[in-house]
């Protein structure tokens, strides 16, 4: 498992044999992490431009996971608010639905413009912590907790000096990538 994805991922309080499902599995990296924590774990991996998440939403099981997990997937779909229902559907009552994408309103989106690694062809939405927490409100999540990742990509520099500006980023909530967590 790569360190430095570790540390971004957040794993709510679930019990022994919980139940969850990873959206977006890439590589399964965080797929073994869930397991090695005693959780049953499903996945799947839509492929960019494909509806597959999408079709998922309709046959999607209801009240069946405790914790769904969207690590950067939410920005490559066409119909979020589709699978957000969806998503919500699925969870049990009190289950949590985790997910980051990266922030529009990001000191990197503002700095890069045109050029931030963010805006092409694969995204179809660029979300600001507003815009997320509007549409998962509007999709029955009640508590949503927003938290902005201390990661500064593309800076050289002293460790200190990434650490330090990293820690200033979020506290400005101007970080690159912000995590959410909720619940229905």
């Amino acid at each position: 498992m790569r360190a430095g994805v570790r540390r971004i991922w957040h794993f709510p309080p679930l019990h022994h044999g919980a139940r969850v499902l990873e959206i977006g599995s890439g590589a399964g990296d965080f797929a073994r992490a869930a397991r090695a924590r005693g959780w049953k774990v499903d996945t799947l991996e839509p492929a960019v431009g494909d509806p597959t998440a999408e079709q998922w939403a309709d046959a999607a099981p209801v009240q069946h996971y405790d914790a769904i997990f969207a690590w950067q997937v939410l920005e490559h779909v066409k119909e979020p608010l589709i699978v957000l229902r969806a998503i919500r559907r699925a969870l049990v009552p009190g289950g949590y639905f985790v997910l980051s994408v990266p922030s529009a309103r990001s000191l990197e989106a503002w700095v890069m413009r045109d050029r931030w690694e963010a805006r092409h062809p694969g995204h179809y939405m660029e979300w600001t912590p507003g815009t997320l927490e509007l549409l998962l409100l509007g999709c029955g999540f009640t508590r949503v907790r927003i938290m902005h990742q201390r990661i500064v990509k593309h800076v050289r520099g002293p460790w200190w000096w990434t650490l330090a500006l990293g820690c200033v980023v979020a506290a400005l909530r101007i970080s690159s990538r912000i995590t959410v967590v909720a619940r229905p």
